[in-house]
């Protein structure tokens, strides 16, 4: 009969019933549970807190390093420039006290006779009083004479035997020089003196050299003494340092935690929040407010995305719904029909 719809036995096994419960959902099929934001914690050494920590304590212990070694520098500069300075005014002052008696010449004259030096005793004992110390050697490199009430205290003699080397007696310049003889640290000054003529001053040949002198242990107990002061409040100041550097990063990190947590509770849908929950915009105006101000325009066009889509759906499932029951209603009629 034409017209006649076609008898063939309908496969109910390929009919499947109206999922119940959540639109969407696939009956059998377990939602899958969204990942933790804390599963992803790194160790606190990868954290931007304490490498931020680590190069602030470093750039500060460089910093304190190079103001030590300036300080010290400078320290140690200073004191050699006062030594030196004191050593220059003994010679200065020894230059215009020291006088050369020469020995009388002529038949009656004894033979052998060296040179005298002669020192006015004013201006020995300031130089004598003040720790100095010093010794006046002739053109031999040998110590002379001096005929003086105010005789100068003589040289050490360990530090005599330093001197040997005759490069260190020069003509043209003071020398200055340090050594280390038994242990105790010296600073000496060469300085070469000539004969004066009476009356005019002129200068004449060289008469000899003076040999200025100190100890200089107590100058290196001032270094060790400001070096150790140095260490100590470098030590205190970097462990102060990173402490507070410790404290500041994480108040400053703090927004960044609460994006964090905000984002990863709404990101999970645990349902304590929603899409239309928002960060607090800190009126600070600085980097983190215009983060938290641009992650919220984000959860916005989200919101609006997801709402538009809710809508999408509902209006496809209200229109579907008609022809969906028109052709349930056939399927029934024909089944009615093979049954009977």
């Amino acid at each position: 009969m034409a017209g006649r719809l076609d008898q063939r036995p309908l496969d109910e096994s390929r009919l499947v019933p109206a999922a119940k419960g959540e639109a969407g959902a696939v009956a059998g099929v377990k939602k899958k549970s969204r990942f933790n934001v804390q599963e992803f914690d790194a160790p606190y050494y990868k954290s931007i807190r304490f490498r931020l920590t680590a190069w602030y304590a470093a750039a500060l212990i460089l910093v304190i390093v190079a103001l030590s070694l300036s300080l010290h520098t400078l320290l140690v500069r200073s004191l050699q420039n006062d030594a030196q300075s004191r050593l220059g005014n003994a010679v200065l002052e020894l230059r215009s006290s020291i006088s050369l008696a020469l020995p009388p010449t002529g038949p009656q004259s004894p033979a052998g006779t060296d040179p005298l030096f002669e020192i006015t005793p004013s201006g020995v004992d300031s130089i004598l009083l003040s720790g100095l110390w010093f010794q006046v050697f002739d053109t031999s490199l040998e110590p002379a004479a001096v005929g003086s009430s105010g005789a100068p205290t003589t040289i050490p003699q360990n530090l005599e035997s330093a001197l040997g080397d005759d490069t260190v007696f020069n003509e043209d310049r003071n020398t200055v020089k340090s050594f280390e003889v038994g242990g105790v640290d010296f600073m000496v000054m060469i300085a070469p003196f000539f004969q004066r003529e009476r009356g005019t001053g002129a200068t004449g040949p060289l008469a000899g050299w003076i040999v200025v002198g100190e100890p200089i242990g107590s100058r290196d107990n001032i270094i060790q003494v400001v070096d150790q002061i140095l260490r100590l409040f470098g030590v205190v100041g970097v462990a102060l340092a990173v402490w507070g550097g410790w404290l500041m990063a994480g108040r400053a990190l703090a927004p960044v935690e609460r994006i964090t947590q905000t984002a990863d509770s709404i990101g999970n849908r645990d349902g304590t929040v929603s899409l239309s929950r928002r960060l607090e915009v800190p009126d600070t105006g600085d980097e983190l407010s215009r983060l938290a101000h641009t992650f919220n325009r984000m959860l916005d066009r989200i919101e609006e995305a997801f709402n538009t889509q809710r809508r999408f759906v509902g209006d496809a499932s209200h229109e579907l719904r008609t022809p969906l029951t028109s052709v349930r209603g056939h399927v029934d009629v024909l089944l009615r029909q093979l049954r009977s």
